[in-house]
C-alpha cells in the first residue's frame, strides 16, 4: 500500500513520463524501453550516446578536434578539405543544438560520391536524437530541436502526390533537416515535377537548420534545377568537397 508520503513522488514520477513521452513524440523519437530504462537509471549498461549526454552542457563554442573525432568521427588525415567539413558540421551541430537563433542556417555541401558528406549530415541528426531526451528531463533543454534525415529519393521517386506531402510534412515539423543526394537521379531533374518538389521544399526550410548535400557544384545548379531553385541554393553557405578522393576507395586498398 502508498503512503501518503510517496504518493507526490509518483504523481510527479507518472508527470514527468507523460512530459518526456509527448516531448520525444514531437521530436519523432520512438519510444522504446531501452530509452525509457536509460533515462530512469534501471539499465544494465547505458547506451553509449545517452550515457554521454551532458557533453552539450559543455559545448563551448570552440573548435575541438577531440570533439569532432568523438561526435562527427570523420578521419580528418584523409584529405584538408575532410578537414574544413569536419569543422563546418561540428559548428553547425554546436549551435543547432544549443538553438541560439531564432532562424537557422542553411549549408550545401557539394561534390563527388564517397567524401564523407551522407556520414556528416547523418552525425548531426544521430547528436541531436541521442541527448535531447535526457537534457530535456534534466531541466537544461527546456526546446530541444527535432532533427530529421531526408533522401532525396523519398522525395523525387514517388509519383503519388500524396507520398510527397507526407515527406513535406515531416520537414516542416523538425527545426533541423538533412536533405541527402539531391541530384542522384540526374534523369529525374529533367522534369519539372522533381525540381517543383525541390523548390517547395527549400521554401519549407527557409527558416529551418538545414543541410543540403548535392553531387552538384554551384555551376551546374542553373542547368540541373532552374533558376528559382538555383537561386535559393546559392543563398546558403557552400562547401566544395571536389578533389576529395572517396573514403571508399581507400577502404578497398586497405582491405
Amino acid at each position: 500500500m502508498q503512503t501518503e508520503s510517496n504518493q507526490p513522488n509518483n504523481v510527479k514520477a507518472e508527470s514527468m513520463d507523460k512530459e518526456i513521452r509527448a516531448a520525444m513524440e514531437r521530436m519523432g523519437i520512438p519510444v522504446t524501453q531501452e530509452l525509457l530504462d536509460s533515462m530512469n537509471g534501471t539499465e544494465n549498461s547505458k547506451p553509449g550516446p545517452l550515457a554521454t549526454a551532458k557533453v552539450v552542457l559543455q559545448l563551448n563554442l570552440e573548435e575541438n578536434p577531440e570533439w569532432r573525432q568523438k561526435i562527427i568521427k570523420l578521419d580528418e588525415t584523409h584529405h584538408p578539405k575532410v578537414v574544413t567539413l569536419a569543422k563546418w558540421i561540428e559548428w553547425f551541430i554546436r549551435r543547432a543544438a544549443l538553438n541560439k537563433r531564432e532562424k537557422g542556417i542553411q549549408i550545401v555541401i557539394a561534390g563527388s560520391p564517397g567524401t564523407g558528406k551522407s556520414h556528416a549530415g547523418k552525425r548531426i541528426v544521430s547528436f541531436i536524437q541521442s541527448h535531447s531526451i535526457d537534457l530535456y528531463r534534466e531541466r537544461h533543454w527546456p526546446n530541444p530541436p527535432k532533427a530529421i534525415w531526408i533522401d532525396w529519393a523519398r522525395v523525387s521517386e514517388r509519383d503519388n502526390e500524396a507520398s510527397f506531402e507526407d515527406v513535406r510534412y515531416e520537414i516542416c515539423s523538425a527545426e533541423v533537416v538533412v536533405l541527402d543526394d539531391v541530384g542522384s537521379e540526374s534523369d529525374r531533374f529533367k522534369s519539372q515535377q522533381a525540381t517543383s518538389r525541390l523548390r517547395r521544399v527549400l521554401e519549407v526550410c527557409e527558416h529551418k537548420w538545414l543541410l543540403v548535400n548535392s553531387n552538384y557544384q554551384k555551376s551546374d545548379w542553373v542547368t540541373r534545377f532552374d533558376a528559382r531553385v538555383a537561386d535559393r541554393l546559392q543563398a546558403m553557405h557552400y562547401l566544395d568537397m571536389t578533389g576529395v578522393p572517396s573514403y571508399r576507395n581507400k577502404l578497398r586498398f586497405d582491405h
